[in-house]
């Protein structure tokens, strides 16, 4: 998704505003956000991959997911979902709504994913805001700005490989 400087400017400013401040870690309670991606069918393979993992760690896990694809992760427990709507024109409204931002915000992340293979600003804004150690996305023109680990989609190579790779990650992160 192609967006102007300016927006850009205004949701990285959002997410230094809304705090990268110093939460209390705890070490031992490793904590995840996977923000799935917004394309159906991408949805489906990431549930696919992602569902072990969420299943095992399901205390540990806070799962972001558009409206529309909330059925997907029907046997997950409310406080564990940020369900948000996506706008018809993402332009006029490029940043994260707030309530979804206060949740992120609210825990402690040692591993932050999102999973669109092209960059949205809702899950960039979501994983930098997890302010997580191990800051997992897609390579794209912005993910400079987002993400300490970066992911290259390439054309020929089905998605359903870079999310395992994703997924073997996070659960090294586990390991530690």
């Amino acid at each position: 998704m192609k967006i102007p400087k300016r927006l850009l400017r205004k949701i990285l400013r959002d997410c230094k505003r809304s705090g990268s401040g110093s939460r209390a870690a705890d070490i031992k309670n490793k904590k995840f956000l996977i923000c799935f991606p917004f394309d159906e069918q991408y949805q489906k393979i990431a549930f696919r991959v992602f569902s072990p993992v969420i299943k095992s760690h399901r205390e540990n896990c806070m799962c972001l997911i558009s409206e529309n694809a909330r059925d997907l992760l029907c046997e997950m427990n409310d406080d564990s979902i940020i369900i948000v709507s996506i706008p018809e024109d993402i332009q006029r409204n490029p940043l994260l709504p707030s309530g979804a931002s206060e949740k992120i915000q609210s825990e402690y992340y040692t591993v932050a994913v999102d999973l669109n293979t092209g960059f949205h600003p809702y899950t960039a804004a979501a994983v930098l805001k997890a302010n997580a150690p191990k800051r997992i996305g897609f390579q794209s023109e912005y993910s400079d700005y987002f993400f300490n680990i970066q992911m290259t989609k390439k054309e020929d190579d089905p998605v359903e490989s870079s999310y395992r790779y994703i997924h073997h990650l996070m659960v090294d992160s586990f390991k530690l």
